[in-house]
């Protein structure tokens, strides 16, 4: 994790980011993946503050790109569910993925990106679950009705948002047309997208952040360009990217953006 600093003060800010970090068996795969999870965020990022780029994965789909124990399993549940492309445009394929309670409420939320759209979607609904399952282990630590002599604990930020709120009125899901057969098709590779960062003048920085002493290839991904999920506006693809992708007219301001932030 990279600690950030305040510029002007030179002080350490209290928070930290593992974004585009990622592990694996030898360096090249750890880059890899810490890139795919670098333009994964991008991509969400521009979605979810812009409310537009986003598709829904058909049922045809689906059942072609996903194993079948996966959809059984997730079918057998009694949360409703769903997979949505994210547009960019970079070389790859990001997917969100979302359950709930069929209303939308105690919405879990995942999203990957891969080289074609089955590696992001079984990426999606992995980090979906894994929501599922915190925001069941929150709700036992953050209980709705504790003692009356205690003051009640603030909930994480996920968890508020899963009693409060409805996704339904944060993301048009309900409306997302298909995506076409065009778009789903489409793949790609770690160099084709490399080449698409630099084409659109995106700089990547890599830290090496392999541990002497665990061995295990480690690697940080670093970019002044590419968008992250935090409330940070200062990107400009957050604001222009949706433009130049003919998805709206002209950029939106930052006010709009600061009243949603980010939840999942």
């Amino acid at each position: 994790m990279f600690q950030e600093v305040d510029e002007t003060t030179g002080r350490h800010l209290p928070f930290a980011t593992s974004v585009g970090c990622a592990v694996w068996h030898d360096l090249e795969g750890a880059r890899k993946r810490a890139l795919l999870e670098l333009v994964e965020r991008d991509a969400m990022a521009q979605a979810w503050y812009n409310r537009l780029g986003i598709s829904a994965l058909p049922e045809g789909l689906l059942s072609e790109v996903l194993p079948p124990e996966l959809t059984h399993y997730l079918n057998d549940q009694p949360r409703a569910w769903g997979l949505y492309h994210v547009e960019t445009d970079l070389a790859v394929q990001v997917v969100m993925a979302v359950s709930h309670d069929g209303y939308g409420k105690g919405c879990a939320f995942g999203a990957s990106a891969g080289w074609d759209i089955a590696q992001a979607s079984v990426g999606a609904l992995q980090e979906m679950l894994q929501s599922e399952n915190a925001l069941t282990l929150m709700n036992k630590a953050y209980p709705v009705t504790g003692k009356s002599d205690e003051t009640p604990k603030q909930p994480p930020r996920q968890l508020a948002y899963a009693r409060e709120r409805v996704i339904f009125e944060d993301l048009p899901l309900k409306d997302a047309a298909a995506l076409s057969e065009t778009a789903a098709l489409t793949t790609s590779s770690f160099e084709a997208l490399l080449q698409s960062c630099f084409d659109r003048g995106i700089g990547l920085w890599e830290f090496d952040a392999t541990r002497q002493d665990l061995g295990i290839p480690c690697i940080k991904l670093m970019s002044a360009e590419l968008c992250t999920w935090e409330p940070r506006f200062g990107k400009k693809r957050l604001f222009h990217g949706v433009v130049e992708r003919g998805l709206r007219q002209t950029p939106a301001k930052e006010p709009e953006f600061a009243i949603r932030p980010f939840p999942f």
